[in-house]
C-alpha cells in the first residue's frame, strides 16, 4: 500500500498525470450514423481537426461537434472519447438530418413548378437543411416580388413520411397585382400634389394602359417596401423649404372596390411653418481658421433654412480638408431648433482626423495594359496629400480611357501612421479589338459599304502581346460603294516618347465619282499636339503629302482646260499650325463651355506642291 501523499510529491504526481495526458494522441476516429443513409466516413474526416495521429485536445474535440453540426446534415451530434493505453479513440455519434423524397408546390397559378424549382436550393434526394429551407422560402418570396406579386405568401411544410424521409410542400398564395392608382396628399399646400407624386415611388403607371405589356414591365405596382423609403423623400422635399416641422400623420392603402387590382395610397400631412436661420458655427477645426470655413457655407442668418444647403456646405467643408489629405474627415451639421421662434441655429461640427500623405500607387488587375499606360492618367502619385477628390478624377479617367469594364479606387493603410497607399484594380475589356461591317446609302455617296477594324490600346512595339495594351490607337477602314471607294489607316500616339505630346499618322486611298470627273487621291497626314497653358488649350503643328489625279473628264467642261482636256496629278504639300481652346463639358451633348479654333496652312511650290496658295481660318 502506498501512503497518502502530500506536499511537493501530490504536486509532482499531478504534473506527470497531466504531462502524459497532455501527450495522448488520437487513435482511432469512427461515425455512429442515425437516421437515413450515412455519408462516407472521409467526407466526415474533412471536417474535424482530430484527425488519427494528431494530439488530442478536449476543446478540439468540442470544436470539431460544433463543425460537424455548423455543416447543417445532421440534427444531433456529440461525441465519446476513450483511452487506450497513450491513445485516444473517439466516436462521433451523429443523427442525420432526413432526405427530401419530393418537392412539391400549391396554390401556383401565374407561374408552373419549373420556374418555382430554379428559385430554390433545396434538391429532391438531399438533406433538409435547415438553412436551405429558410434560404428557399426567401427566394421565393423575392420572385413575387420582382414579378409585382408584393402581397404573395409561401409557407413550406415538412410532411414526414417516416423518421429518415419526408415530403416537402411549398404552399403559395398569389393573391393579386396591387396597381397604385390615384395617390393624394392631404394638407400639401407647399408643393402641388404633381409635385409630390414625382417625388415618390408608388405612383400611378401608364403602362397600365396596355396590360399585357406592363406583366413584363411591372410598371406602377404598389410596393410597401418602398412606402417608408416615401416618407423619407417627403421629409425631406419638405425638409429642402424649412419645414422642419413637417411630418406625415399616416398613410392609407385602399383597395378599389370596383377593380380590386388597384388601390389607392392616401398621404395625410402636417407641414408646419418654415424655419429661418439663426447662428451659424462651426466646432473642431484645428487646420483651417474659422474664417477660411465661413466662405464655404451657404446658409446665411435671417434666411429660409434650407437641407439641400446645409448638405452641400458640408460637402464643401470635406472638401477642403480632403484637398491637403484628410481623407478621414467627417463633418456632420447639428440642429438646434427653436419651435416657439421658428428659428434653426446650425452648427457644423468637425473631425478632422489624421493628414494622410500617399507613400505609394498601386495598379492591380491589369493583365494586358501596361503600367505605365495606366499611371500617366492618373492626378495622384506618391507624395502627394491623400485627396479623395484626386483619387475619384483618376478613376474617372481611367474608365473615360475605354479600356476597362469596371474601375475601382480605394486609400489603403500603410507601414507610417501618416501615409496611404492608393490601389486602383481595373477590369480590362475582353473585346481588345472591334470589328465592325455596316452598309448604308445616301444621296451624296449613293450605296455603299464599309468594313473596320480597330482598337484604342494598341502597340506597335509589342508583337508579343498582340500588339496590345500600349495605350495607342489603331484603325484600318475600307469602304467600297458605286460612287466612292476608300482605304484608310489611322495611327495615334498620345504620349510620344512617354512624354505628353500627341503624335497622329494617316494614310490613305480615296475615289469619288462625281458627276462630271472621277478624283483619285493618294496620301498622309501627322501631326504633333501638346497643351499648354491649361488643359483646354493645344497648338497643334502638322504636315500632309497628296496626290490628286483627276480623270473621266465630261466633254462639257473640257473646252475650259488645258488643249487636251485633260489635267495632269497635282500635288498637295501643305504644313499647318491649330490653335484650339476647348472649354466644353461633352463633345456629344455640350451644355456649357465654348470651342474656339484658329488654322493656318501653306502650300508652297517649293516644297513640292503643284500650286502656291494659303489658308486662314478661325471658328
Amino acid at each position: 500500500m502506498f501512503g497518502k501523499l502530500t506536499g511537493p510529491a501530490a504536486a509532482l504526481l499531478l504534473c506527470c498525470v497531466a504531462a502524459l495526458a497532455s501527450a495522448a494522441t488520437v487513435g482511432e476516429v469512427k461515425f455512429d450514423q442515425k437516421g437515413g443513409n450515412p455519408l462516407q466516413p472521409e467526407l466526415l474526416l474533412g471536417n474535424i481537426q482530430l484527425q488519427p495521429g494528431v494530439t488530442f485536445s478536449r476543446r478540439a474535440l468540442d470544436e470539431d461537434v460544433k463543425r460537424l453540426y455548423a455543416t447543417g446534415n445532421f440534427a444531433d451530434v456529440a461525441a465519446e472519447d476513450a483511452a487506450q493505453g497513450d491513445k485516444v479513440n473517439i466516436l462521433f455519434k451523429v443523427r442525420l438530418k432526413p432526405r427530401i423524397v419530393s418537392i412539391r408546390f400549391e396554390g401556383n397559378a401565374k407561374y408552373q413548378a419549373f420556374e418555382l424549382g430554379k428559385e430554390i436550393t433545396l434538391v429532391e434526394g438531399g438533406l433538409l437543411k435547415d438553412r436551405n429551407y429558410v434560404e428557399s422560402r426567401d427566394k421565393l418570396l423575392e420572385f413575387y416580388r420582382k414579378k409585382g406579386f408584393t402581397e404573395a405568401t409561401v409557407t413550406p411544410i415538412i410532411m414526414p413520411r417516416n423518421e429518415t424521409e419526408v415530403d416537402l410542400v411549398f404552399k403559395v398564395d398569389e393573391k393579386l397585382k396591387q396597381k397604385v392608382d390615384k395617390v393624394t396628399f392631404e394638407g400639401a399646400t407647399v408643393y402641388t400634389e404633381r409635385e409630390l407624386r414625382g417625388s415618390v415611388a408608388n405612383q400611378y403607371s401608364y403602362w397600365n394602359w396596355l396590360p399585357f405589356v406592363n406583366d413584363y414591365l411591372n410598371r406602377g405596382l404598389l410596393d410597401r417596401r418602398e412606402l417608408d423609403l416615401d416618407r423619407a423623400r417627403l421629409r425631406e422635399k419638405y425638409y429642402e423649404k424649412g419645414y422642419l416641422d413637417f411630418k406625415i400623420d399616416s398613410v392609407a392603402v385602399t383597395r378599389q372596390a370596383d377593380d380590386p387590382e388597384y388601390v389607392d395610397v392616401a398621404f395625410k400631412l402636417t407641414e408646419g411653418e418654415p424655419y429661418k436661420v439663426g447662428k451659424v458655427t462651426v466646432k473642431g477645426n484645428a487646420a483651417f481658421a474659422e474664417s477660411e470655413i465661413m466662405p464655404l457655407i451657404l446658409l446665411t442668418e435671417g434666411a429660409v433654412f434650407s437641407s439641400a444647403l446645409e448638405q452641400e456646405s458640408a460637402r464643401r467643408i470635406t472638401a477642403n480638408y480632403e484637398t491637403l489629405g484628410y481623407s478621414d474627415i467627417s463633418c456632420h451639421a447639428r440642429r438646434n431648433a427653436d419651435f416657439n421662434t421658428h428659428t434653426v441655429d446650425v452648427e457644423f461640427e468637425i473631425v478632422e482626423g489624421r493628414k494622410f500623405f500617399v507613400r505609394d500607387v498601386l495598379i492591380t488587375g491589369n493583365t494586358y495594359t501596361k503600367d505605365k499606360v495606366i499611371r500617366r492618367e492618373l492626378a495622384i502619385e506618391p507624395g502627394d496629400p491623400a485627396d479623395k477628390n484626386r483619387i475619384e478624377v483618376s478613376r474617372q479617367r481611367l474608365m473615360g480611357m475605354g479600356y476597362f469594364d469596371k474601375v475601382e479606387a480605394r486609400p489603403v493603410g500603410a507601414d507610417a501612421l501618416d501615409e496611404k497607399d492608393v490601389v486602383f484594380n481595373v477590369k480590362e475589356k475582353e473585346d481588345r479589338y472591334k470589328l465592325r461591317f455596316g452598309a448604308g446609302a445616301s444621296d451624296v455617296n449613293s450605296v455603299f459599304g464599309m468594313a473596320e477594324i480597330s482598337t484604342d490600346n494598341f502597340d506597335i512595339l509589342d508583337p508579343g502581346n498582340w500588339f496590345y495594351g500600349g495605350g495607342q490607337r489603331f484603325r484600318v477602314q475600307g469602304v467600297l460603294g458605286i460612287d466612292n471607294a476608300g482605304f484608310n489607316v489611322d495611327f495615334v500616339e498620345p504620349w510620344l516618347f512617354d512624354l505628353p505630346l500627341r503624335f497622329e499618322a494617316s494614310a490613305y486611298m480615296n475615289r469619288v465619282v462625281y458627276e462630271n470627273w472621277d478624283e483619285n487621291r493618294v496620301g498622309f497626314r501627322t501631326s504633333l499636339s501638346r497643351k499648354f497653358f491649361d488643359n483646354f488649350t493645344s497648338a497643334t503643328i502638322g504636315y500632309k503629302f497628296e496626290r490628286v489625279n483627276v480623270t473621266d473628264i465630261a466633254h462639257s467642261i473640257r473646252p475650259y482646260l488645258e488643249a487636251d482636256g485633260q489635267l495632269d496629278p497635282q500635288f498637295v504639300s501643305q504644313p499647318s499650325l491649330s490653335l484650339t481652346r476647348d472649354t466644353r463639358n461633352s463633345i456629344t451633348n455640350p451644355t456649357s463651355g465654348y470651342n474656339i479654333n484658329l488654322f493656318l496652312s501653306v502650300t508652297p511650290k517649293a516644297l513640292g506642291s503643284s500650286h502656291d496658295y494659303y489658308r486662314l481660318e478661325a471658328k
